[in-house]
This record gives C-alpha cells, sequence and structure tokens, in this order.
C-alpha cells in the first residue's frame, strides 16, 4: 500500500511540473485581415487592412465620409486608389509619417526582423521596435494574432477587430 501510494504521489509530482505550464509567445502570426478602427492624432479612421506573409498589403477607409473610397494596395508597385479611380506608382510614394505608409514599414519591418513579444497584462503580449517610420509597438495576443498597432513616430494607434 505504502508504494501504491508513493508512486501515485511521484506521478502527481512529476505532472505537476511537466508540460502544463504557459509556453511563451515565440512569434507574431503576421497575416492580417480584418476590420480596424485607428486614430491619427485627431482623425478618427475605420476601415479594412490585410497583410499577407509575404509582405503584401491593402488598407481602405470606410470613415470618415470625406475619407470613404479611399484605398492603399502594396504589392510589386504601389497602388492609391479613390472610388474605383486609381494610381500606379512605385512603393515609398508615400512619406513614411503618412497613415498608410507607416504602417506597411512597421509591418514590414516586424515581418523581417521577428521582433520577440513580451508577455504585458493578462493574455496580452508586446514587440517593441523601432522602424522607418520610427518607434512601434505591436500588441497580440496570447496566439499571437496582431490586435493592435501603435506607431510612435506617426502618432498612428490601430485596433484591429479580427
Amino acid at each position: 500500500m505504502k508504494k501504491l501510494t508513493l508512486c501515485i504521489l511521484m506521478f502527481l509530482f512529476l505532472f505537476g511540473f511537466s508540460g502544463c505550464s504557459a509556453k511563451p509567445l515565440q512569434e507574431i502570426n503576421m497575416h492580417i485581415d480584418s476590420l480596424y478602427t485607428a486614430d491619427m492624432g485627431d482623425l478618427e479612421l475605420s476601415g479594412l487592412l490585410i497583410y499577407s506573409d509575404n509582405g503584401e498589403m491593402y488598407l481602405d477607409i470606410s470613415t470618415p465620409d470625406e475619407l470613404k473610397g479611399l484605398s492603399f494596395s502594396y504589392s510589386d508597385n504601389f497602388t492609391i486608389g479613390y472610388n474605383g479611380l486609381n494610381a500606379v506608382s512605385e512603393s515609398g510614394y508615400l512619406p513614411d509619417s503618412s497613415f498608410a505608409q507607416s504602417i506597411k514599414n512597421s509591418l514590414d519591418d516586424a515581418l523581417l526582423t521577428k521582433p520577440q513579444p513580451v508577455k504585458t497584462d493578462g493574455k496580452k503580449y508586446t514587440a517593441t521596435a523601432k522602424g522607418n517610420s520610427g518607434c512601434y509597438k505591436i500588441h497580440t495576443d496570447e496566439k499571437g494574432n496582431i490586435i493592435e498597432i501603435e506607431i510612435i513616430g506617426a502618432d498612428v494607434k490601430l485596433k484591429l477587430e479580427n
């Protein structure tokens, strides 16, 4: 009986210290396909943001009404559109501090440098780095999905609805 009790206690002891603790987040999931709300200074924006694992990005603006229909697409070229009228240019056409370019620069930097996220509060992780548009923070959930992007250099704070 003592052997059985000792075996059970040893099993419980080993089980308590093996594999039951949360693993630290290793990598940010860079794929985004989400509605967003954003603040850039005093301007409040909303729309759709799509970012692929290979650095292609599409961003459109649905509010405020004055900017509704404005879109930015980054793939081989840069395309800016407004209600179906598109103009194609080279990437980097917009200043680094502009709304769309600052988001693109920060996501591209995170894709290349893979900053290590650190647990901040609750189930939230934060990775901090510096890109072409200045310092930025990417906040993720415990699975590595991006939930918020702060670009300090461009005064942009973007929240994803996922």
